[in-house]
Order: structure tokens, then sequence, then C-alpha cells
């Protein structure tokens, strides 16, 4: 499997790829003009969606600067958990 539509995950012409260790990686994936946010999951060669509470559907948006917000504002919060 490739993640050729997962920005910042292995786009060699992006620098928001990062090895996070044993941290939750994310990446952005595009689908036609929407963004989402996505949990990387490398060992199993693959990906998760994020629901989104209010609507029960799945977390996108309409612009990749948004969808990195909300991937930095998760990193964030991940890292105070800790």
């Amino acid at each position: 499997m490739t993640y050729a539509g997962l920005r910042g995950y292995n786009d060699p012409n992006t620098n928001r790829r990062e090895n996070m260790g044993e941290k939750t990686e994310y990446g952005i994936k595009q689908v036609g003009e929407r963004f989402y946010p996505v949990i990387v999951d490398k060992e199993a060669g693959g990906h998760y969606e994020i629901n989104n509470a209010m609507t029960g559907g799945v977390l996108s948006y309409n612009n990749a600067e948004a969808a990195e917000k909300y991937i930095e504002r998760a990193k964030e919060k991940e890292g105070g958990d800790s």
C-alpha cells in the first residue's frame, strides 16, 4: 500500500513528516477538494480517519491549512497529557 494521498507522511516535497517514535503520527489525506486529518498506522500499513463528534461523520476541511491547524492542536494536546 502506498501513501501518495497522505500529505506529510512520505511526500518528498513537504517537510511536514515527523518521526514521533511511539507518539501518534498524523497525516493529511486529500480526496478531491477535501482534506482529512488522519492517524497513520505504519505497522498496519494504513490510516484511521478521525470522527467529527459534532456531526457523527468524518472530520474534513476544505483547505489544507485548516487540517494542519487541527493536527497541530492534536499534537499539543497529546504533548500536554504526557
